[in-house]
């Protein structure tokens, strides 16, 4: 991976990911050893003493009931995460660690179902001795004996206090996101083809001027989107938008059109709708993930500018006073590409004033030689064939992502350039604004990623919650977490029963086929950072892993850049 793989918020979701998986592999492993340690009446004093010490060396609170709900025993876990002793909590009720603010019903559905013989599974707030409220992700299990006969009930209980701190930051770091996109007049939307329907957020409905709540949610048929929002003299546009994309055979299929809009309260507007199609194994289309931004400002400014650029001679005053008070780029050239207009956004960006432009070209001013006439190697127009393309056809250009170096900075400009007509007719130049919207793109891509990291924490969630079979569940999960993202290689290693050994449960690709073949393990001490972090109980990232002190180098992954260990 690149240096700057593993973000705060990646790492955040992993660890959340990895505290899920291992949730589930330990109470699917509990479940299966209470049952048969506890439902065998010929099973050995070994195997007992085994199930008690896996118990007792859990970090997980464990204790057992009798049929009345009396606690009969605790392990250390439980003295660690409530602070009762074990000589306090024996004999008391698991009413010493209720919080008082779970309803009562909640109590009486749970006892129902324990008493039912059903596994009782998902989070709780309990309190512990000194009134602390402790967030908890557990299972409570019955326990019958050989006649199936209810005994007793086991519970695990987790504490997930740093997991709802992190998921809280990660809320509020969802909340800022958003609150950049509204001001940016961005709107999110996904559309599923096979239910034609889509499906917006807050910050979409927003720009329409409407909530989901006054159009009956946020999943919406397109028919009713297009009949409701869609200008009706645009509608075949979007029409043909759609047709084009479904029709195409292109897996990285993206576009970009400007159509107009009618808002929720009946006034009309403009957009520009950017999406992506996302495929299937087969090619086929699934979805369309996409972002509109409201333009109207900038189409009702443009029209304005152009109507002052019609007398230009009698009003260059006033057209003056208004392309300086605005940020962006205003500039107008002549075919030799010479600046006969700059407007002080322009001038002010290059550290320059107005009249500097002025008879000079863009080699004049210092721009790159290959943004000027072009590179079609690195996929570089130029500035000056945009300018004889409009000049040459008469009509005007739009260009979403055109590059200019400022101060040595790459920045993305959305650039419009129309064509400049004399009174004849005869096109003499080219008129361009530009808008700087490097921080917009890179909001888009930020908001992407972050979906999709959120959509596989709550996917391997569901699944822990859902999987018993520990081998399907690691399977699964290494491959998805590879997958959303886009990771190089993913593992999962647990602890052999002498506690000294990682060995190698699940690994992707064909790296990991060659180790779990192999039984690829590795010590638990400092020689690995697999190792250094079981025996540290803390994570360890390396981004950039020849700086790494702490690291099996690993010759079945020679790419490996930067590494993480949960």
């Amino acid at each position: 991976l690149e240096t700057e793989a593993f973000d705060k918020t990646a790492s955040t979701l992993l660890e959340t990911i990895a505290d899920q998986l291992a949730m589930a592999l330990d109470n699917a492993r509990l479940f299966e050893q209470t049952q048969q340690a506890l439902g065998a009446s010929h099973a050995t004093q070994q195997s007992l003493l085994k199930f008690r010490r896996a118990i007792e060396q859990s970090t997980d609170a464990v204790f057992m009931t009798d049929l009345d709900g009396t606690i009969v025993y605790v392990n250390p876990a439980f003295e660690k995460v409530y602070g009762f002793t074990a000589a306090e909590a024996v004999g008391q009720t698991p009413r010493i660690i209720k919080s008082g603010i779970i309803p009562q019903e909640r109590y009486r559905e749970f006892w129902a179902a324990l008493l039912n013989r059903q596994v009782v599974a998902g989070e709780i707030i309990n309190k512990a001795k000194d009134g602390r409220l402790v967030p908890v992700e557990g299972s409570n299990i019955p326990i019958v004996d050989d006649d199936n006969q209810l005994v007793g009930f086991v519970a695990v209980h987790r504490d997930i206090t740093r997991r709802k701190r992190e998921e809280e930051a990660l809320r509020h770091s969802q909340t800022e996101l958003s609150e950049a996109l509204r001001i940016a007049h961005l709107g999110y939307w996904e559309y599923d083809v096979a239910n034609d329907t889509f499906t917006f957020n807050d910050q979409f409905y927003a720009l329409l001027r409407t909530t989901a709540e006054a159009e009956g949610g946020y999943i919406m048929p397109s028919a009713r989107y297009a009949q409701k929002f869609v200008h009706p003299g645009d509608a075949y546009l979007v029409g043909e938008e759609i047709g084009r994309a479904l029709a195409s055979t292109d897996p990285d299929y993206r576009r970009q059109i400007d159509h107009r809009i009618i808002y929720a309260d009946g006034s009309e507007g403009f957009i520009t709708v950017r999406f992506r199609v996302e495929r299937d194994a087969a090619g086929h289309p699934i979805k369309f993930i996409g972002a509109n931004e409201d333009i109207t400002e900038r189409k009702r400014a443009e029209a304005r500018l152009q109507e002052l650029l019609n007398d230009v001679q009698q009003s260059e005053r006033l057209m003056r006073s208004v392309i300086d008070a605005t940020p962006d780029w205003i500039f107008i050239k002549d075919q030799q590409h010479r600046y006969r207009l700059v407007n002080q956004g322009y001038a002010s960006a290059l550290h320059l004033q107005p009249e500097d432009f002025i008879g000079k070209n863009d080699l004049d001013l210092g721009f790159p030689e290959e943004l000027v006439k072009g590179n079609p190697d690195k996929g570089i127009r130029g500035f000056w064939a945009d300018d004889r393309l409009v000049m040459e056809t008469g009509e005007p250009q739009m260009y979403d992502n055109d590059p200019a170096t400022i101060d040595g900075v790459v920045h993305v400009f959305n650039t419009i350039k129309l064509p400049l007509r004399d009174a004849d007719g005869k096109i003499w130049g080219v008129l361009a604004f530009a808008r700087d919207i490097t921080e917009r793109e890179r909001l888009l891509v930020e908001q992407q990623r972050r979906t999709v990291q959120l959509q596989t924490a709550a996917e391997v969630s569901r699944a822990a919650a859902s999987i018993l079979e520990p081998n399907a569940l690691i399977d699964m999960a290494v491959e998805l977490v590879r997958e959303r993202f886009g990771l190089y290689y993913v593992g999962i290693f647990l602890l052999d029963e002498s506690g000294e050994w990682a060995q190698l449960r699940a690994g992707t690709g064909e790296a990991g086929r060659a180790m779990l073949a192999a039984g690829h393990r590795l010590r638990v001490d400092e020689s690995s950072m697999i190792g250094w972090c079981i025996a540290n109980r803390q994570a360890r990232i390396a981004l950039d892993v020849g700086d790494e002190a702490v690291r099996f180098d690993n010759p079945l992954l020679p790419a490996t850049r930067s590494e993480m260990a949960l």
